[in-house]
Formats: structure tokens, sequence, C-alpha cells
């Protein structure tokens, strides 16, 4: 069933991204490390996704590999051999993309060379650069309207690509959110959305694994975009819950190729639903084994808080969820991804996108569609071994084997244990 409604006005993508990333989870160092990331830490995380039995489309080195914000070279203290640490991760059959974004730092090396070749966005007269405060310190913020700009942000990237074999890169920021209040560029903007734009254009030549945060009439960059940040909680307020609305939002906007955020949130300490390891706070156990089994019915799998930081149990739900994932969810979703490029037509859909006379499903937020015919109902409130379904009208079959002919209908009380989730096939 169609909607033209709701995709006459966007762009389409112009092609699928890598199959290895719907297929196979891509795995971060930032909910494990954050900052504090060590060639010693990526070496044995690494090594312990193989030891564990996981697969992987590629490892993603986030904050913080460089010395200083704006510098496109490892940290020789926490990185001393970066060159030998890539050598071995493609031995070990690795591919690893890294984390960048449009700011250079007052403190860096690169931002007097950016001052003088007039790389930043300016105060309005033009005549100095801006500086902004973004969550990592005070600097410039690159002018991709600037054709001086985009070469030299690119040419460093290409560089990274080159030296180490760096597969490709994770594009953060990008919000007009991070402009100065008031603020000049090389080519005026009638419109500041088109300086993201301009920002999401840097992950083109990149796009087949990249990953983007933001988007304004981007629907057509083709790379994975990223739900923003999520806490390590069940609420709506960037919880657990709040995962289904975003992605069917964003889905409806034209953005397909949807990476949620990591499994278990981003476990920041002061908003994580949690428990100790003695090391390392780490997401609820409940919540983490529930957003696992949500993950894997998405596009795209992201881990970071690696499944052994718990127990084997957890792991095993792990291991089995990363394979239904890459046997049943993502041959539908690279069929439905190809689909994509002609229909625009998203790849998980609200429950009225075939039920367009149903009141009832207009208002179903915890439940989604992959295509027409797959219906997911994810358990997303702690302490629950069962949940409310609504089934639309039709023939549907459960994971369980169960039959159901009669819908529309409400299961109340569905039981789905701890290591399951309820998912329906649509019988034609």
């Amino acid at each position: 069933m169609c909607c033209a409604q709701v995709r006459r006005y966007f762009p389409k993508p112009i092609k699928v991204p890598s199959p290895e990333v719907f297929k196979q989870p891509l795995w971060s160092t930032w909910a494990l490390h954050k900052t504090a990331v060590t060639q010693e830490k990526l070496l044995r995380y690494a090594s312990d996704i193989t030891k564990y039995g996981f697969t992987c489309s590629h490892l993603e080195l986030d904050d913080r590999y460089t010395a200083d914000y704006g510098e496109f070279d490892f940290d020789p203290q926490k990185f001393p051999n970066a060159s030998g640490m890539f050598d071995k991760l493609r031995e070990d059959g690795f591919l690893v993309s890294l984390w960048t974004h449009p700011f250079i730092n007052y403190d860096s090396i690169n931002f007097g060379v950016a001052v003088e070749k007039g790389l930043f966005v300016r105060e309005p007269s033009g005549e100095l650069p801006a500086l902004v405060r973004w969550w990592n310190g005070i600097g410039g913020i690159l002018d991709f309207t600037n054709p001086e700009a985009r070469e030299w942000y690119s040419s460093h990237l290409h560089m990274m690509k080159t030296r180490y074999d760096v597969t490709s890169f994770k594009f953060d920021a990008g919000e007009t959110s991070y402009l100065p209040r008031q603020f000049s560029t090389l080519v005026p903007l009638s419109d500041p959305s088109t300086f993201t734009r301009r920002y999401t254009e840097m992950a083109i030549p990149f796009s087949e694994r990249a990953e983007l945060r933001v988007g304004y009439q981007s629907q057509d960059i083709s790379c994975f975009f990223r739900i923003i940040d999520r806490d390590s909680v069940w609420g709506y307020e960037l919880g657990l819950q709040s995962i289904i609305p975003t992605v069917l939002t964003i889905s409806i906007l034209g953005y397909q190729f949807v990476l949620p955020d990591m499994i278990g949130g981003n476990a920041y300490p002061n908003r994580t639903a949690v428990g100790l390891d003695g090391k390392n706070v780490l997401p609820d156990r409940e919540l983490y084994i529930r957003w696992l089994e949500l993950s894997a019915f998405m596009p795209a799998m992201q881990f970071s808080i690696p499944p052994w930081a718990y127990d084997n149990e957890v792991v095993q739900i792990a291991q089995k969820f990363t394979e239904l994932h890459e046997t049943l969810v993502a041959p539908r979703v690279l069929e439905l991804a190809g689909e994509v490029l002609d229909t625009g037509d998203p790849i998980i859909r609200p429950l009225w996108w075939i039920a367009n006379d149903d009141e009832a499903a207009y208002k179903i937020d915890s439940q989604f569609l992959i295509g027409d015919d797959l219906m997911v109902a994810p358990v997303l409130e702690p302490g629950k071994q069962e949940r409310d379904i609504y089934l639309p009208a039709g023939r549907w079959r459960s994971y369980k084997g169960e039959h159901f002919d009669k819908g529309p209908m409400y299961l109340t009380d569905y039981p789905v244990d701890l290591d399951e989730i309820a998912f329906f096939t649509w019988v034609h």
C-alpha cells in the first residue's frame, strides 16, 4: 500500500550503502570508552569481538584519537603505533572508520592555518572568524559554503583514508544550532539550514559506510543516518521508548538507511538506569537486552557496550539476535532498500501504512512494520514479560507459529520472555 502524499516532497537516495553494514553489527568505541580510548583498548575490543563469536561490519573509532580537536592524525601518546595498529586490525579482518566533526578548537595547530586561509564561518562583518562553543570546547566552525574550506577538510579525510586504509567516517554535529547567533559565510545563506546540507555533502565520497546525524534536503546523500544520542533509560525522553517514534519520523521524512543509536544507549553517568560492573557504569541489564532485541529489527545494529560486559546469558541472547538480524531481517531490509531508490517508501513503516482507514493504527507508537508484511512489537517497559499487541486487519502468523485470522484485534498481555521479541508475518 502506498502513501504518495508523504514521498513526493523529498529527493530519493541514489544508491544503497554497504550491504555488510545492514547485515553485520557496527562496533563503536564511544559508549564503552568515551574519550579515554587508546590503541591498547581498541585492539582488545576487536580481539573480544572475535573471542565471543560475533561478526563485525566495521569498527568505529570515536572521540578522541587526536591530540586536539581539529587535527587529522593520531595522538602519539594514546596511539604510539597507529600504522601497526591498523595493520593488526586488517590482518584480523577488521575495517575501521573514524569520528570527525566540523570544528577546529582554538588550541589546535590547525586553528591558525584555518584563520590564515579564511576557512571559518565569520562574524557578521566578515573580517574575523566567529568562535563557537560546542561540547568539546571553543573554536571555529568550517565554512562549507567555501570551496577552499571544503577542499581542505576533504583532503585531510582522504589523507587519513590513504595513510591508514580507513574505510569511512562518522560525521558528527552539523546542526545549525552550533552556528553563531549572528554570522557570515562566503556564500550568503538565505536559509541557515543550507549549511547543514553543505556539511552532509562532505560524506558523499565515503557514503558506502559513512554515518551522519544531520540532514537537510540530504535524503539523496545515500549513507547511514544515525538518530541522535540516546540515554540509557526506558522512557520517551531519549530512552528506549523514543526509538520507534524517532525512526518512524525520520523514515517518513525520507531518510531510510537508519542507524539507531548504540544498543543500551550511551551510558552517560547522570543519565543511566543502572548498575556497576566494578569499573564502568553499565546500562541496566534488562534494558540492554530489550534494546538489543529492538535493534535486531532495525535496518542496522550498532554495539558499543559489549554483551560480555554482563554475563554469559546476555552473550547468548546477543548471539541469537545478531544471527536473527542477519538471516531474517537484513535480507528483507536489503530488498526494501533497493525499492527505496524507485519509490522512496520507508523501510521501517508505521502500522497505518497498511491500515489507512484504521483509527487505532494511527495511535500505535510501540510497534512498527518492516515493509508491509513483517510487524514487530518489542517489550519496552521494565519488569514486563508480556505486552498488549495490536494486529491490523488481515491474517497474521506469530513467531511462535500461531495464526490470527480475524484482525483487526488486540492481543492483551501477550507473553514475551526476556530472550524474545514478538513479531508477526502477514499471511497472503
